[in-house]
């Protein structure tokens, strides 16, 4: 018998790609038009005309010359836990519906999220205006931001924590500030901002007033960033690149406000250097996400709420007293930056991306703040010194990590001098290093030398970047100010 007639094989085949081509575009202009796309969220919901809006005026200080101003804002979306207000001249940057989507992700992601960790505020006692929720302020910062360089993409004020016989410009309302000019409300950015900014708030309630040291409270809120956005990239890459190469000559998050801020304008360096210590903390730590808790619920706010925090829950480190705890966290971040092995202490066991080893290349003598280490490489010819450096410099050899702390090991190759001082407001202090070095980098490339202080072609700023609204306040005269909050009493 003959095959029966019908649509020829070749034919049909064309057309079930042609409907398989169609069903595809179709599937991309509906994930176009409903997905969120990471970095550039879209939503719909409500818009302009179906709203009546509650209009309030807010007192505002500029972050450029700390000048007050009233700002006139639009309820846009109220949640469980947050009110949205946007300023009235920012209107056409967040329509209604986003203004809906950044309620819901509060209230279903960041606000839970972050206080599981950190602690609820609200129960605490500190909802200044009683209603319950967090004021979301979107505005355009006014920082001088002009098209490029560091912008202020958000900031916890805890002035409007009191009343106005305290503080005359306060709104007298738990609130955040959020910039939505040049930070897009549709990007990731914006979000782990409220993230990072409401560890702010709630440090201040929970230690009444008080919050932690800068490194600490700046600390905790880069970990805020990681639970609610996962690995921030920019912080890792940061560090990596080193584009002004102060990290490489000792800068990192413990001064926070000073030398290299003040005189070479790296407020990022803190911020990266912060972010990978903190990462570095959890990753070693028993408790995992649990030790961020453990700091942030201390009774100290200095580096002791770290050290209690980590005893006896870091494999490896044994010390028991505070300040040598300290040292011995201290040096191990430091050495895990140069080795990054990836199952010992001295790493980040395969977690984040392999961190640039990094050597500086000097005299004999450098000047390192309280919290501060560099490398040196000992040539081969050149016999290591005796023990040498001021009351608080302490050194160990980066290739055998465990070897006698305060002297310089006899078969140091690669000498860690740092300064274990646990004051952030100490002085700083002079240290050994071995003199300059000229090694290739392509030489040592996978060994123990790494790179000088010399900046890669490669390793430039970003065209625009955030920056703390405190970082900001260096770049131009100190102004008079109102009372500290330790004088203030919250409503």
């Amino acid at each position: 018998m003959g095959r029966k007639k019908g649509t020829p094989i070749t034919l049909r085949v064309t057309m079930i790609r042609f409907f398989l081509l169609i069903l595809g575009a179709v599937f991309v202009v509906l994930c176009f038009t409903a997905c969120p796309l990471p970095g550039d969220i879209a939503p719909g919901g409500r818009n302009y005309s179906s709203v009546t809006f509650e209009t309030r005026t807010f007192n505002v200080q500029r972050m450029d010359n700390d000048d007050w101003y009233v700002l006139g804002a639009s309820k846009l979306a109220e949640g469980a836990h947050c009110v949205v207000f946007v300023s009235n001249t920012e209107l056409e940057s967040v329509p209604v519906g986003l203004a809906d989507y950044i309620a819901a992700e509060y209230d279903a992601k960041i606000y839970g999220t972050i206080s599981s960790v950190f602690g609820d505020y609200i129960s605490k006692g500190f909802d200044v205006d009683g209603n319950g929720k967090t004021i979301l302020l979107l505005l355009d910062i006014q920082d001088g931001y002009s098209g490029s360089g560091g912008y202020v993409a958000g900031y916890f004020d805890p002035n409007h924590m009191y009343d106005v016989s305290v503080y005359p410009k306060s709104n007298q309302a738990d609130m955040l500030f959020i910039d939505v000019n040049p930070q897009s409300p549709r990007s990731m950015g914006f979000y782990v901002t409220l993230a990072h900014e409401l560890q702010h708030l709630i440090n201040f309630a929970m230690h009444n007033g008080h919050p932690q040291e800068t490194w600490l409270n700046e600390g905790l809120s880069s970990a805020a960033e990681y639970l609610y956005g996962g690995q921030q990239m920019s912080r890792i890459n940061y560090f990596n690149s080193d584009p002004k190469g102060t990290i490489a000559r000792g800068n990192n998050f413990f001064v926070w406000d000073g030398h290299w801020e003040k005189n070479e304008d790296d407020a990022l360096a803190n911020y990266a250097t912060v972010y990978l210590f903190f990462q570095w903390i959890r990753i070693h730590h028993t408790g995992r996400n649990g030790v961020y808790s453990a700091i942030a619920g201390s009774e100290h706010t200095d580096y002791r709420a770290l050290t209690q925090a980590v005893k006896g829950r870091i494999p490896g480190i044994t010390e028991t007293e505070d300040a040598e705890i300290w040292d011995r966290v201290l040096r191990s971040w430091m050495i895990a930056n140069y080795r990054n092995d990836s199952t010992s202490l001295y790493g980040y066991k395969k977690e984040l991306t392999v961190i640039l080893k990094k050597i500086v290349s000097s005299s004999d003598s450098v000047s390192l703040f309280p919290g501060e280490g560099v490398f040196s490489a000992k040539p081969q010819t050149q016999s290591p010194p005796g023990s040498v450096g001021s009351t608080n410099i302490n050194y160990i050899d980066a290739g055998i990590p465990d070897s006698t702390v305060n002297s310089v090991p006899v078969s140091a190759n690669v000498l860690l001098s740092y300064n274990a001082n646990t004051n952030p407001r100490g002085d700083a202090e002079q240290a050994y290093v071995y003199p300059v070095v000229t090694r290739s980098l392509t030489q040592e490339a996978g060994t123990a030398a790494a790179r000088s202080v010399v900046v890669p072609e490669s390793a430039v700023l970003p065209p625009s970047y955030p920056i703390g609204a405190h970082d900001l306040r260096f770049r131009r005269p100190p102004v008079e100010s109102g009372p500290s909050p330790e004088s203030a009493v919250p409503r």
